[in-house]
């Protein structure tokens, strides 16, 4: 079913971003996902946080400085085995991206 389909794209597009968000920046707190996150929703960062955490793939981890209680997420060692794959597919979206730019132009250069 197409519209299922594009539901699982956009769930798994918005887990690939916490993960490249993961290996760019490191572990991070809910708040700075929040705010890299363009237009998600508190409730769907949750729940995408939480089905990476159920899949082993992000841990999540409480600390206190001073009084203050944090909590951040981080690949686990089965999330890092994911690495490669992500920076291969970003790879392949980088140079697609390049690829369909050059089409483009050609076709308004007609």
């Amino acid at each position: 079913d197409l519209r299922m389909s594009r539901g699982l794209g956009d769930v798994y597009k918005r887990q690939l971003l916490i993960l490249w968000i993961l290996i760019n920046d490191g572990p991070q707190g809910f708040s700075y996902f929040m705010k890299n996150l363009k237009g998600i929703s508190k409730k769907v960062l949750s729940n995408q946080l939480n089905e990476l955490m159920a899949d082993q793939i992000v841990s999540k981890r409480g600390y206190l400085t001073g009084k203050v209680k944090h909590t951040e997420y981080q690949l686990t060692d089965i999330g890092e085995t994911l690495i490669p794959i992500i920076v291969a597919l970003n790879d392949w979206g980088e140079n697609r991206l390049k690829q369909v730019t050059l089409v483009k132009t050609f076709n308004n250069d007609l």
